[in-house]
């Protein structure tokens, strides 16, 4: 069973980003998966590939809301958002030039977990006051 799971507590009221937060959800799931039956390094690369994609897409879309919605504070989101795409950008540079580690799966694993945590239940959150 993953250790994190969606639940509607994670929910910020729109339905194309929470969509898209129940995808990383299930990546998130799939590399813990991953890790405990011993094919977390294989699986990193997958989950990488996915967050160089997602990061983009997914930082685009919920800023739009955002700006729609004229929410104080977009500033510090969007910083935040730059930060994780940095912690992405260099992850997917170290992977590639020294391929896939046990610190590198473990870095990646609690970056994500905390981002779950700390970010969507916290800021993203602020989304569905003002929707």
């Amino acid at each position: 069973m993953a250790q994190y799971q969606w639940s509607d507590s994670y929910s910020v009221k729109d339905v194309k980003v929470d969509t898209q937060h129940k995808r990383l959800f299930e990546m998130l799931g799939e590399l813990q998966d991953a890790m405990r039956n011993g094919s977390g390094k294989t699986e990193l690369g997958k989950m990488l590939d996915f967050l160089a994609d997602y990061t983009v897409t997914h930082f685009k879309d919920e800023e739009e809301v955002m700006k729609k919605l004229n929410m104080p504070d977009l500033a510090h989101h969007v910083k935040e958002h730059e930060d994780f795409v940095n912690f992405v950008v260099e992850t997917i540079k170290k992977f590639k030039s020294e391929g896939a580690n046990l610190a590198m799966l473990v870095t990646v694993h609690q970056q994500l977990g905390d981002w779950l945590v700390n970010h969507i239940l916290k800021l993203d959150k602020e989304i569905a006051k003002y929707k």
